[in-house]
C-alpha cells in the first residue's frame, strides 16, 4: 500500500529522490534547524551543505513506509537505502512546520518494530517498519537547546 504525503514533506521526499539540493533546500525555512547523526545543523548554509554532503557520499533513496501525527509532530517512516554500511536502514523523520516549510527536522534510526498488521496490503518483501521512540517534548526540547543562543 503506497503511503501518500502531502505539502512540503511530500516535495521533500521526492526532491530527496531525485537528489535535487536546490529543491531539497526551497523545503525548509532560512532559519531552519536539523539534527541528524549527533549533528545539529542551523539555517540554510549548513543544511545545504549536510544535504550535499549526504548526496554525494551516500547515493540515498527513500520509501515511504509511515506517517504519523503526534501534536505539532509529523513522523514520517523512511526507509533509506544507499551507499552506505547497513542499507537499508529504517528511519524516523520528525518534522515540525510553520509557514507552509520544514522549522525543525530531526532524523533518528528506528528502534522498535511496529507490527505488520500495521501495514495490511504492503506487497514489500522488507522486514516490518520500525518506530522510533520520541514525542513532541523531547523535539521541543531539541529545538530550543538547537536554537538557544
Amino acid at each position: 500500500m503506497a503511503i501518500k504525503l502531502t505539502g512540503i514533506i511530500e516535495k521533500y521526499v521526492a526532491a530527496s529522490n531525485r537528489r535535487d539540493v536546490e529543491s531539497i533546500l526551497a523545503c525548509f525555512l532560512d532559519v531552519a534547524v536539523v539534527r541528524v547523526e549527533g549533528d545539529t545543523l542551523k539555517g540554510k548554509r549548513d543544511i545545504e551543505d549536510w544535504i550535499a554532503k549526504t548526496i554525494k557520499e551516500y547515493k540515498f533513496r527513500f520509501k515511504t513506509l509511515d506517517v504519523k501525527t503526534r501534536g505539532a509532530e509529523i513522523i514520517v517512516g523512511m526507509k533509506a537505502s544507499g551507499a552506505f554500511d547497513g542499507s537499508p536502514v529504517n528511519l524516523g523523520y520528525h518534522f515540525l512546520m510553520e509557514n507552509d516549510k520544514i522549522s525543525c527536522l530531526i532524523i533518528k534510526k528506528a528502534v522498535r518494530q511496529i507490527p505488520r498488521a500495521d501495514f495490511q496490503g504492503d506487497t514489500d518483501d522488507s522486514p516490518a517498519p520500525e518506530r522510533t521512540m520520541t514525542g513532541p517534548r523531547s523535539v521541543g526540547r531539541i529545538l530550543a537547546r538547537a536554537t538557544a543562543p
